[in-house]
């Protein structure tokens, strides 16, 4: 899994050239599609393929998220930000098996179907909303 992510920071720049905003929305969808076949697959190669394929398409979303998030920033002001997603980034790991397991608990199939039907739905909502939002030019 971990090299479909490092495929996808070496390829972060060139595809963020071409797609601008919708690359979150790439990530987003892709994740959700790539969990989508992980919770329909009926063998391991499957299984394994879906996974790296995750690592992959998600992690254009991270490296999104900060370059955008770092834009027009003092230098100070990165640093800041960047404790502040240091930080985020520590609690949200710390706190996800507690949510993803509460969140199992929520549906009509075992907790590791459940948390992947929540999964793709969470994630299908975010490229709903990433995809159709249309931001405002300044004048």
């Amino acid at each position: 899994m971990n090299i479909g992510g490092l495929l996808a920071g070496l390829t972060f720049g060139y595809l963020y050239r071409y797609l601008h905003r919708f690359t979150l929305t790439l990530g987003y969808a892709g994740a959700a599609i790539s969990v989508l076949v992980l919770w329909l697959a009926s063998n391991a190669t499957v299984a394994i393929g879906a996974a790296v394929f995750f690592n992959f398409i998600y992690s254009y979303t991270g490296p999104y998220l900060v370059f955008t998030s770092n834009t027009g920033l003092d230098t100070i002001q990165v640093n800041v930000l960047s404790s502040y997603l240091t930080i985020a980034t520590i609690i949200s790991a710390f706190f996800a098996p507690l949510v993803w397991n509460s969140l199992g608990q929520l549906g009509p199939q075992t907790l590791t179907a459940n948390v992947l039907i929540w999964i793709m739905l969470i994630l299908g909502g975010l490229a709903l909303i990433t995809g159709s939002h249309h931001p405002r030019k300044e004048v």
